[in-house]
């Protein structure tokens, strides 16, 4: 039993027939329930297709996205620690993709860049310290590329997850820690250490953004990826000094110097903007098949601050790591969005519905899909079912294409939550636009 969403394209002259007509009606009316419809469509289109051909074309169809995360960050999910050699490293690949077909996933999103670093062959950034003993050490496998052809035989898809800003993760090392070969240390690009002891790309620095571009391209050129995503870390994370006042990241030297006047923090905003923007098209022009897409934090704005913001009371991503989605939307510079919504619907200050509908609509009648990142580790603090839940009336939005779900250790370790993952996954849908 498949579920066909309907997500309003104009159908022109060629479905003048009663019959299609009826057909359309029933399905744009009848999606608002969200209840599995059988696939009278791909019926009734292949009865009238020799007078609708050329309509028939204009349709994309696709899977609901049912994808995981997979962190190499800190060895969270892979690899188990940086000394594994190849068999090893293929052993724990294998039973990533084999828990993702029994779980149902269709798409693995695998963190291939979680700082200054690499987690695939590249003349950019070295070898990363969670897949290498040091930094820049040869590694003993391509795990992308290994990974890409290990899901792609078991149809799953595989996007590579870059965290574009961030040099280094533990904070303790600095750039101590950095191999002599890493970018960060070249002086050619702007670096600098913020109130959480690690170290940034400054984004004000357009040879920042220029290598965070030919980053991306160099995996689009060498790898099948389905897709590339940013997550949601651009400017830090505030912290806060002893009086609860948020401590300044240290741009000044670029702002002074490229600024031309604007007030910082529209500055900063549209160094993120630019960056997508850069990224977005120096990928298609690699690969235009290749999507291009951001994971931000759920709340744009609040409706206190801005009657086009949630009604929500959470930190707003726009004056705090300078995300302005809207833009991005605006620009068509990604090719999804997929908000971190990582509250339950109970939630008082960010409810998951609000915030899904607020998504919706910011994205409804573009040509962004919206999928949304869902937090299952958080499993045991929500109600039972909370995903499976969260899923069912993600599909009664007109623009949702399908979700990921973080906490891949939760996930494989959670018989409950397995069981509500497969309830959620037990029928096909299918969306369409």
């Amino acid at each position: 039993m498949i579920y066909i969403k309907q997500h309003l394209l104009p159908f022109c002259a060629v479905f003048l027939s009663l019959a299609l007509i009826g057909l359309s009606l029933l399905l744009l009316f009848g999606r608002k329930d969200c209840e599995p419809l059988q696939n009278p469509h791909l019926q009734a289109m292949a009865d009238i297709a020799e007078i609708n051909d050329a309509a028939i074309d204009e349709f994309e169809f696709s899977p609901e996205m049912r994808a995981v995360w997979i962190a190499t960050v800190g060895n969270i999910n892979f690899p188990s620690k940086n000394t594994l050699g190849a068999d090893e490293l293929k052993k724990e690949i294998d039973m990533i993709v084999s828990n993702s077909v029994s779980l149902g996933f269709n798409a693995i999103f695998f963190q291939i860049r979680p700082a200054s670093d690499a987690l695939y062959n590249s003349h950019i950034f070295p070898a990363s310290s969670f897949l290498v003993k040091n930094q820049g050490d040869v590694p003993p496998l391509d795990v992308l590329d290994y990974l890409v052809n290990a899901a792609h035989s078991k149809n799953i898809e595989v996007y590579g997850w870059i965290n574009p800003l961030r040099v280094t993760y533990y904070g303790d090392d600095g750039l101590s820690s950095l191999s002599a070969d890493n970018p960060a240390l070249s002086g050619k690009y702007r670096v600098t250490k913020y109130a959480d002891g690690m170290y940034y790309y400054d984004a004000g620095d357009e040879n920042v953004r220029q290598l965070i571009a030919s980053g991306v391209c160099e995996v689009a050129q060498n790898y099948d990826v389905d897709g590339i995503v940013f997550d949601d870390y651009f400017y830090p994370y505030p912290k806060y000094d002893p009086t609860g006042t948020p401590i300044e990241f240290d741009d000044e030297e670029t702002y002074l110097k490229f600024s031309n006047g604007e007030d910082l923090y529209t500055w900063r905003r549209n160094n993120v903007n630019s960056l997508i923007s850069e990224c977005y098209h120096a990928l298609k022009n690699v690969d235009a098949e290749c999507e291009f897409g951001v994971s931000p934090f759920g709340v744009w704005k609040n409706i206190s601050s801005d009657i086009n913001g949630s009604k929500t009371n959470g930190m707003e991503a726009y004056d705090t790591i300078f995300c302005d989605a809207l833009a991005w939307i605006k620009e068509g510079t990604v090719d999804f969005l997929m908000p971190q919504l990582y509250w339950d619907r109970e939630n008082s200050n960010c409810p998951y519905e609000e915030l899904l509908s607020w998504w919706n609509t910011a994205t409804e009648n573009t040509d962004v899909k919206l999928y949304v990142s869902q937090a299952a580790y958080k499993y045991n603090d929500f109600k039972n079912d909370e995903i499976s839940a969260q899923i069912g009336i993600s599909r009664c939005k007109s623009n949702y294409f399908g979700s990921a779900l973080y906490g891949y250790a939760y996930i494989i370790s959670d018989p409950d939550l397995k069981q509500d993952i497969n309830c959620a996954y037990s029928k096909a849908v299918t969306y369409y636009k």
